[in-house]
């Protein structure tokens, strides 16, 4: 999830966050305050459906401020919160001793393929009575662009589930039992090595897939469960309705660094010496235009931004150059003018936010600066671009060309009951769509690994972005 959930208007300016940091503990003490007043006539206590609540997640994996757990902690009970108080961490030493306090019932998360009785002896080892609870059993994994799509056999997930339910009575919440779509920005990113955005699905082999049928964990995880309580025996439900619709001849309609563009869809249009952040300029999600003017002639000088967050098409005076991006250093735009004024354009994708790990805190767009190759290039116009309302993009003609940053617009007529369909983007490069005005999500045909996923909820007008023209 983007940002581990937390808004991006924390980093601008940077807030230091999940520590007991006076102005992060306002920011979370104001947003429980109100999710908490929505949830307390919930309660177990009161008669309703909610049984316990984790305070932070996984917080062993990212530090070990006991005080402000603590305080957390303290927050859920003065704020009428009386349900059973529960953590939710690795199954490490580090992490138990780290990402909890003794007052909270500890919990562990683990995978597929573990061998389930070792991990559930070191969570009775920290939490010596009460349950055993495995919160997240992970059945399958997400995916980043570029990488195979994750699976689990089941063969392999039934038989960890076996081991946990077997071992002591133990409970589990199995993660993700459905699976879901990272519709609009809000896909994402982590850090293994490198920084690596998770793709609009969500998919997670789980057992109910990401558009709602059962996969072929479903029957099998229930004949598990079976075994352990009463569960109904009514057949699987039948896959949802889906239907091809054929293909939708698109059309262009607006070129994204356009002056007739940037007019309609810039949110904010700020001047500053230097580069400034998108959290800076307000904005969360989407892109940034960011230019300036250059003096010629200039002779393949090399394009270097500092700390690009996270990918950058590079222009002069309107032609495409090149392509940088954070997740490849082997990328690299070099320019040339004769011309003795140039303006150097770089359109600023925000991939994703790292949702997990010590480099949560992920501010967007030119985060440092610009160099040609060792000198700073100053005095910048900046176009917000947040990309949230596709009706406010313009219709003119004008001819693409590879590479072009552009707008594609097609409509499709259905007959009948609207059902499940697929969008099919066999020779685009990398975009975004849009259904009637609804953000989809991104693709990105050639790294993969997916199509993206179009719910019958909002067919009628398909309007659809691409950052390359088909070949």
């Amino acid at each position: 999830w983007e940002f581990g959930g937390l808004p991006s208007w924390l980093l601008a300016p940077h807030v230091s966050v999940r520590n007991g940091n006076p102005d992060f503990m306002e920011a979370a003490t104001s947003f429980l305050e109100e999710l908490f007043a929505l949830l307390k006539p919930y309660m177990y206590s009161a008669g309703g459906p909610i049984v316990a609540m984790q305070i932070e997640n996984e917080y062993g994996s990212y530090g070990n401020d006991h005080p402000y757990l603590s305080s957390l902690r303290q927050l859920y009970i003065d704020s009428g919160i009386d349900c059973v108080l529960f953590s939710s961490n690795g199954v490490t030493d580090q992490m138990l001793q780290s990402g909890a306090t003794d007052d909270v019932l500890r919990t562990i998360n683990f995978g597929s393929g573990c061998t389930a009785a070792p991990y559930l002896a070191v969570l009775r080892k920290y939490q010596p009575s009460g349950p055993l609870f495995v919160t997240e059993y992970w059945d399958g994994w997400f995916d980043h662009w570029s990488e195979e799509h994750h699976t689990v056999s089941v063969d392999t997930a039934c038989d960890t589930l076996d081991q946990i339910l077997s071992y002591q009575n133990a409970s589990v919440n199995i993660y993700m039992y459905t699976g879901g779509t990272n519709f609009g920005f809000l896909n994402g990113a982590n850090w293994d090595g490198g920084y690596k955005p998770t793709i609009t699905s969500y998919d997670y082999d789980a057992p109910i897939s990401e558009d709602g049928d059962v996969s072929a964990k479903f029957i099998p995880f229930r004949n598990i469960i079976g075994k352990y309580i009463s569960v109904p025996t009514t057949p699987a439900p039948a896959p949802l309705p889906k239907k091809a619709y054929g293909s939708v001849n698109v059309l262009p309609i607006a070129r994204l660094i356009d002056d007739a563009t940037l007019v309609k869809l810039s949110a904010t249009v700020v001047t500053s010496s230097r580069t400034l952040t998108m959290e800076e300029l307000g904005q969360s999600y989407g892109f940034v235009l960011y230019q300036t003017q250059i003096t010629g002639p200039q002779d393949y000088e090399q394009v270097i931004v500092q700390d690009l967050r996270d990918r950058a098409l590079v222009f002069l005076d309107g032609a495409y150059q090149g392509v940088l991006d954070r997740a490849d250093a082997s990328a690299t735009v070099s320019i040339s003018t004769d011309n003795t004024h140039a303006t150097l354009s770089l359109l600023v994708e925000n991939e994703g936010r790292i949702n997990f790990g010590p480099y949560l805190e992920d501010a967007k767009g030119i985060t440092q600066g610009v160099r040609l190759p060792s000198m700073f290039l100053f005095n910048w116009t900046m176009y917000s671009l947040p990309l949230d309302d596709s009706s406010m993009i313009p219709q003119y003609s004008f001819t693409a060309t590879k590479n072009d940053p552009a707008f594609f617009r097609g409509t499709f007529t259905i007959s009948g009951t609207p059902v499940d369909t697929f969008l099919k983007l066999d020779g685009w490069s990398k975009g975004v769509a849009w259904i009637n005005g609804f953000n989809l999500g991104r693709y990105w045909t050639s790294q993969g690994p997916q199509q993206v996923s179009a719910p019958r909820q909002c067919f009628d007008t398909l309007r659809h972005r691409r950052f390359s023209a088909p070949p």
